[in-house]
């Protein structure tokens, strides 16, 4: 009898170690995946940090075709561009880049970063 249980077990014993490896399997790739993707998420910040440093000079440039979002606005994707008089903005854009733009040579201007000041401002006592 004791035999005829031993007998019985094995297979199911082999099946549950198989199913224990298959899991131990996919728990490891699903280890690796996510280690795939902290370091994919990291490599697209660092790509987005350095592209974000990179000069953008959009003098005479059409872009009125150009969307940006409120939110994109408000994280300062505009600061810095420097554009000119030639520069075609969309009308949604027109009067914040104006607005937040410095002239830095005749003619051509630069869109000032969220912490800087208008120098026409006139400060307040």
């Amino acid at each position: 009898m004791a035999f005829d249980l031993t007998h019985d077990l094995d297979p199911a014993l082999t099946r549950n170690l198989d199913l224990a490896l298959d899991l131990t399997r996919n728990l490891d790739r699903a280890c690796d995946l996510d280690l795939d993707l902290v370091l994919a998420r990291d490599r697209a910040r660092d790509i987005a940090r350095a592209l974000a440093a990179l000069p953008v000079d959009a003098s005479g440039a059409d872009l009125t075709e150009v969307q940006v979002s409120d939110r994109a606005l408000g994280a300062g994707v505009l600061d810095g561009v420097v554009w000119d008089e030639a520069t075609r903005w969309p009308p949604s854009l027109r009067e914040f880049v104006a607005d937040r733009s410095e002239e830095i040579a005749a003619g051509v201007c630069r869109v000032r970063g969220g912490t800087e000041r208008d120098p026409r401002a006139v400060p307040r006592r």
